[in-house]
């Protein structure tokens, strides 16, 4: 599921976010969250103890991207911090640029050469993403979950259009 359910008609709807339970269920007009699963196999323990969560609940109007809801729940799963220390000049090891695109995960690759980035279309339709680097990016290639390459290594920039909630994954090789 996504931080975020969405139940709108034309002109206006409702959102419900949160940042850790993510099952949610639509039937009849009545939009549910459900908290805790409560299964006892193949863990009898599961879902035991104390239980920490956010919610958000948002009337808008239009759909759920004119509405905000995207940007909300985001905003509500990865909230400002403040850190101290000296500003410098920032350099970004990874960008990526695209109408309603997402990063969903950056990380070192498992055989740890390259990182690995993961972005999705979160409003349903299509856009043309850029990935890059303020680094050199040498090259990138197309992976799949496992990071198993699905297409060729390529030299160049990353430029491609994204389907709707479409999400792709790329090795990339940065100096």
């Amino acid at each position: 599921g996504h931080q975020w359910a969405d139940l709108s008609e034309h002109g206006y709807g409702v959102s419900l976010a949160n940042d850790s339970k993510y099952g949610y269920a639509i039937k009849d007009g009545v939009l549910r969250l459900s908290l805790i699963k409560s299964a006892t196999h193949p863990d009898y323990a599961a879902d035991q103890g104390a239980h920490h969560f956010r919610y958000a609940l948002w009337p808008h109007s239009g759909d759920l991207v004119a509405g905000g809801t995207i940007q909300a729940a985001w905003d509500l799963n990865r909230p400002l911090t403040v850190m101290a220390g000296a500003l410098r000049r920032p350099q970004r090891v990874v960008w990526v640029e695209g109408e309603h695109v997402q990063v969903a995960a950056v990380k070192q690759a498992e055989d740890g050469d390259g990182l690995v980035v993961r972005v999705h279309e979160c409003a349903g339709g299509r856009t043309r993403i850029r990935v890059g680097s303020d680094r050199d990016l040498v090259a990138w290639q197309a992976v799949d979950l496992r990071e198993r390459p699905t297409g060729p290594r390529q030299s160049g920039p990353l430029s491609m259009e994204l389907g709707p909630f479409e999400i792709r994954t790329f090795r990339l090789e940065i100096h």
